[in-house]
């Protein structure tokens, strides 16, 4: 069974003037992917899609919790947007510390997470695994969804 990970919500619209992106189109060493309530990212930041052409016999695709702008039925494509990873600190919910998970797309985790691959198991005949990214890290997009017929994301938490 495949099972998208959650995430609280996050209100990326409320923080967007935070979390710019740098003017050049290489991506900032910590930069990260947010995936936003619905499929726009706010001004200055950039829209990174990965999708996985899941499994066409024996799909069990399931979903829970937030999603935002991941569409999952028979295919799964994530939608997330490029931020400054270090605009982020730990999130309070209720007096508790709650985790978050964010895409790496920088070279390093910002301060206080770590680092994690998740792997899915996509379809194994003509696979159609895509991605769109700005050209300053289609590379690293490039590489998520270009191991064969699996797709390979990493991930970092806050805890």
């Amino acid at each position: 069974m495949k099972r998208l990970f959650t995430v609280p919500a996050l209100l990326l619209a409320s923080v967007a003037g935070l979390l710019g992106v740098p003017g050049a189109a290489q991506a900032a060493t910590t930069d990260v992917g947010v995936i936003p309530a619905s499929r726009s990212c706010p001004a200055g930041t950039e829209a990174v899609v990965i999708r996985m052409d899941d499994e066409d016999s024996g799909n069990t695709n399931s979903r829970g919790g937030f999603i935002g702008a991941v569409s999952s039925t028979s295919n799964t494509e994530f939608f997330f947007c490029r931020v400054n990873g270090t605009a982020f600190r730990g999130v309070v919910q209720s007096g508790s510390f709650r985790p978050y998970a964010v895409l790496k797309l920088g070279a390093n985790c910002p301060n206080g997470s770590q680092e994690f691959s998740r792997r899915f198991d996509n379809e194994d005949d003509s696979n159609n695994n895509q991605y769109s990214a700005p050209a300053g890290i289609s590379s690293i997009a490039q590489s998520m969804v270009s191991a064969g017929s699996n797709t390979t994301m990493n991930v970092r938490i806050a805890r």
